[in-house]
């Protein structure tokens, strides 16, 4: 089967029926996952991955025993969470292609070859990944066994490849997990002609024959834990390669196409032997194509996450944050069987443009969809005032091509820190100092042994994610001289001697930023900040946690809650049965004449009198169609910019009301605006004047959408 052309990866989720070039790409990436020695009670026990674009049973099963491995729900579906902890995979466990290029780059085949076989091209040197010598050519092509066609097995394959081949990375990573390595130190990798010319077989002369790695062979060993002296296998690499075997679904050697190998480890065996390493080989995988062969590793990284399929539910109420999976009724309950009034209604009876939710579970607040933080407050006593926590955050999406945001009130006071919990706020701490932000995912390299060392990769930074800097960038080979050429790297602050590239082999991998001191001054004040350079987060990231309860006395019933929006510019729910309601006359927002008539015109009430009182909001509690409600679409300005004092002055319905105490309350209301403030921020609306959402509705609808 060729290689599909699409859809693109991370496009869509992925299950039994999506086929195509992202299912491809996901095979890639899960290839040492499809089988399991112990009782997972996942799929078979032997049911190897193979790379070819259609999501099979296997693919699904050894879908479910990643997120399993990685603590998440085993659907088997490839959801954003699933997708994303694919792409962290590359920093958990670095496989350098650095590490990985022919020993050409060193030196090492300079000069005459000892090797006695003729026809040898030119002598050539590569620059680390070959010179593209015999294309589609075999080792034994033309001889012929009797009864078997000509000899063109895949590892006899000449061609030199554009690369190494990503699904022997991959497969390195899933060894890696499964067999609990935490980094490897990469022994051999490419291997070009040339290379292979200079290393003979010491009897004949020959040039090696048996492990000609052109792209598709790694060999490693455990660091510190590998044993390699005397003449029994090391035992560390020998258990690595059980788990290879018993749990990756790997097969010794190559009897089967399409399969990964493993090297066998005694000293007698036939090549590939490899009695103080690990050789991972994909030689006879079929279905190779050039594109599959990578040279840097941002392409071994690619494809990574786009963000377009990542949802979750604000909360887990009990049922999980699956918003296909969890009931949603226990969602309207919280809401609207509360006290506070429900969308599009308030305790006040005035415009309420979005909805309360209590904590059950716990108090974990849970960004909605993939976006990114676009203003907040940070830090901000939880009691500084009255009517509860100020403390909030402001996420921008994008769905049907257009921007849709949701905002998350009365948060906790954590405060930005490099020890916040809350991953935004670390970030946002990050910004306000030196710092390098990746663009890629960027292992920590710690490095030892002077201008002479090494630079060793551990876990480090994914894209969007910052560390603390100092000094500026350096060209590696000060510090490694088999670092790739055309780089820089540049100091973190921790751990110690520990650095990240900013560049790799001439692609922009990370960006060294200067401290916003701007930035930093708003964030130790607890000001509303508006973020130019804004701060990428994905469904089922936690925002922060419910604040206190108010204090304020009239709001006792309420305990603690989070107050949750979501909104946008353009209409985005135009279809039959959404209700569109015009409030964005701003003298009209808290003039419950007013209102009641919208909501009479609407068909969402019966006729009462003009005023609704407070018991007629309660009643609509246990009305069994108070669902009607949920489906307003509500024109108006964001209550966090309205000028309370004007409008509430504008209310006839208000007028029995002292000046003073309208005032007073006015002022209470206008402690918690917010978006004057923010409105500097580059990604924020244009205009305060917004269509509003009941939140969970138009989660479902974004779920259930094609």
């Amino acid at each position: 089967m060729a290689r599909p052309a699409s859809p693109a990866y991370g496009s869509r989720a992925l299950e039994i029926g999506t086929d195509g070039l992202d299912t491809w790409e996901l095979q890639i990436k899960i290839i040492g996952w499809g089988s399991g020695s112990d009782n997972d009670g996942i799929g078979s026990l032997m049911d190897p991955v193979r790379v070819h674009g259609t999501f099979d049973t296997t693919t699904r099963d050894a879908v479910k025993r990643f997120q399993r491995a990685h603590g998440l729900s085993p659907t088997g579906v490839v959801d954003g969470s699933t997708f994303r902890t694919l792409d962290d995979e590359v920093n958990a466990h670095p496989v350098p292609l650095a590490s990985l290029q022919c020993p050409c780059i060193t030196g090492k085949n300079k000069g005459v070859s000892p090797c006695r076989c003729t026809g040898h091209p030119a002598p050539a040197p590569c620059a680390g990944f070959g010179n593209g010598l015999f294309p589609g050519k075999f080792l034994l092509d033309g001889s012929k066994t009797a009864g078997l066609p000509a000899e063109t097995m895949l590892v006899y394959f000449m061609e030199e490849r554009p690369g190494i081949d990503k699904s022997a990375i991959w497969a390195v990573r899933a060894l890696m997990h499964r067999a609990k390595v935490d980094k490897v130190k990469l022994t051999a990798g490419y291997r070009c002609w040339e290379d292979n010319y200079h290393t003979t077989d010491e009897s004949g002369w020959h040039h090696r024959r048996g492990v000609l790695h052109l792209g598709s062979s790694i060999e490693f060993q455990h660091p510190k834990v590998c044993v390699e002296k005397g003449k029994a296998p090391c035992p560390e690499c020998e258990r690595i390669r059980q788990v290879a075997l018993a749990k990756c679904g790997y097969q010794l050697r190559w009897h089967e196409l399409d399969r990964v190998a493993i090297g066998e480890g005694g000293f007698d065996a036939s090549p590939p032997t490899t009695p103080f390493a690990v050789h991972v080989d994909t030689a006879v995988l079929v279905n190779r194509e050039k594109v599959d062969f990578v040279k840097t590793d941002t392409d071994a990284a690619k494809p990574l996450y786009t963000g377009k399929v990542g949802l979750s539910l604000p909360m887990d109420l009990g049922e999980g944050r699956d918003p296909k999976a969890a009931s949603t009724a226990v969602f309207h309950d919280n809401v609207e069987k509360a006290v506070a009034g429900f969308f599009p209604l308030g305790k006040g009876r005035i415009w309420h443009t979005g909805i309360h939710l209590h904590p059950r579970k716990s108090k974990s607040v849970y960004a909605m969809a993939d976006g990114e933080v676009v203003a907040c407050r940070v830090g901000e006593a939880e009691d500084q005032k009255p009517l509860g926590s100020r403390n909030f955050v402001l996420l921008k999406h994008t769905w049907k091509t257009k921007a849709l945001y949701s905002l998350y009130l009365h948060l906790d006071d954590e405060t930005a820190s490099a020890k916040s919990k809350t991953g935004w706020r670390k970030q946002l701490y990050f910004k306000t100092r030196d710092h390098v932000e990746a663009i890629a995912a960027s292992p920590i390299y710690i490095h030892k042994g002077g201008a002479t060392g090494t630079l060793t990769a551990q876990p480090g930074i994914g894209p969007g994610e910052r560390a603390e800097a100092e000094g500026a960038e350096l060209d590696p080979k000060t510090l490694d001289p088999k670092a790739p050429t055309g780089s820089k790297v540049v100091k973190l602050k921790a751990p110690k001697n520990a650095y990240v590239y900013t560049n790799l082999s001439g692609t922009a991998v990370a960006t060294l930023n200067k401290a916003d001191a701007a930035l930093a001054d708003k964030v130790k004040k607890g000001e509303v900040i508006g973020l130019d350079k804004t701060i990428a987060l994905h469904a089922g990231d936690i925002v922060g946690a419910v604040g206190k309860a108010p204090k304020d006395a009239s709001l006792k019933e309420l305990g603690a809650f989070v107050h949750l929006e979501m909104f946008s510019e353009q209409s985005l729910l135009t279809d039959a049965g959404y209700i569109p309601i015009d409030a964005s006359d701003a003298s009209k927002v808290a003039d419950r004449k007013e209102i009641t008539k919208a909501l009479i015109n609407a068909g969402l009430l019966v006729p009462p009198e003009l005023v609704l009182m407070d018991e007629d909001i309660k009643a609509l509690a246990s009305d069994p169609s108070r669902g009607r409600f949920r489906s307003v679409v509500l024109k108006m300005e964001s209550a966090w910019s309205i000028n309370w004092k004007t409008t509430l002055k504008a209310s006839t319905t208000l007028s029995f009301m002292k000046d003073a105490d309208r005032d007073a309350l006015a002022a209470s209301f206008m402690d918690y605006q917010w978006w004057p403030a923010a409105a500097s921020g580059k990604a924020m609306p244009a205009s305060p004047t917004l269509f509003h959402y009941h939140p969970i509705v138009i989660l479902l609808q974004m779920a259930y959408s094609p």
